[in-house]
């Protein structure tokens, strides 16, 4: 779905027209949230931050963007900065264990087909059986 379409549903599903979202969003008229709906008219970031707040969802719902395309942290008020990534990664292992995060460290060099391409690989696998951890009873 395009950012337009996103706004339209997220609107929709709040039973909110488009007078109403126009008017908590400080436009004077309705015609505004119709463009951004159709695809007319671009919105600046604050306003893509404004809507998501209305809407309680994260931006990167609202601009159409995958997890892999989102910087959640970027966005999230109340997500702690990660200043030190060896301390990310430290903690990672003792949590995950060594291969997780051999993993991640790989996953963060490659580029957005690159992680697509590995994100499609792991759910390929999740797909066989033999490659399944069962889970101990």
């Amino acid at each position: 779905m395009s950012m337009g379409e996103n706004i339209k549903k997220l609107r929709e599903d709040l039973g909110m027209s488009q007078e109403e979202l126009a008017s908590r969003m400080g436009y004077s008229h309705k015609s505004s949230i119709n463009k951004i709906e159709m695809g007319k008219q671009d919105i600046p970031q604050s306003k893509v931050i404004e809507l998501a707040k209305i809407f309680n969802v994260n931006p990167c719902v609202i601009l159409d963007y995958t997890p892999e395309e989102c910087d959640y942290q970027r966005w999230d008020e109340n997500s702690p900065k990660v200043k030190d990534t060896s301390e990310l990664y430290r903690q990672m292992q003792l949590h995950f264990g060594s291969e997780v995060t051999e993993l991640v460290q790989m996953f963060s060099q490659l580029n957005r087909k690159g992680k697509k391409k590995a994100l499609d690989s792991i759910q390929d696998l999740n797909k066989i059986t033999e490659y399944i951890e069962k889970e101990s009873d």
